[in-house]
């Protein structure tokens, strides 16, 4: 694994960088190389934490889809339990899986989010989310499935306060569409 950057909060990873063989480009991953991801690879990451007993919820642009938006994205977010029992089985998890983890400790899942890129799926690793705590995520948390694989998913509401508290420009936008996606504001159908 190659370290990018380890400062307050984040620690990104990278897969290890691309080698030239005779029939083109590979690595040392098993995820491949400039490949768009599919739903497979996506149920393989999903059943890899369940088969880990990790207790996570699907954050982020990947769970709108679960309450009728949908938008592209480049990454799955996870909101996983902060306990360390779960930040080891998350590692393992994410290892059995494909991504090299090897710099990565069970605290570092526990103090900061961690960013998995360079692989088929981006996945964003977060112990702790912004306007919302781990217990109320998970208590409020819609089942849900992506393709075969079942997950957990934040509720509509947690979403749209996770959102709020970032207030990134693209995080603004989503709300709007969030926004009416709550049963008190959809429009009835005629």
């Amino acid at each position: 694994m190659t370290r990018i950057a380890k400062s307050g909060s984040t620690w990104i990873t990278c897969a290890p960088s691309p080698q030239k063989n005779d029939s083109g480009w590979s690595s040392k991953s098993r995820l491949g190389w400039l490949r768009p991801y599919s739903i497979v690879d996506i149920e393989s990451l999903l059943k890899s934490l369940s088969a880990h007993d990790v207790k996570f919820v699907v954050i982020g642009a990947m769970a709108f889809p679960i309450h009728g938006y949908a938008r592209a994205t480049l990454d799955i977010d996870l909101f996983i339990e902060p306990t360390l029992g779960n930040a080891q089985r998350c590692r393992q998890a994410l290892g059995a899986f494909g991504y090299d983890v090897t710099d990565c400790s069970a605290e570092d899942f526990l103090s900061k989010k961690v960013l998995i890129r360079q692989y088929v799926v981006a996945c964003d690793v977060h112990p702790f989310v912004k306007g919302v705590a781990w217990e109320e995520v998970w208590d409020h948390r819609v089942s849900g499935k992506i393709g075969a694989a079942s997950a957990s998913f934040a509720s509509l509401e947690d979403l749209i306060k996770m959102k709020e508290a970032a207030g990134r420009p693209k995080d603004v936008e989503d709300l709007k569409y969030l926004r009416g996606l709550r049963p008190d504001t959809a429009s009835p159908n005629p």
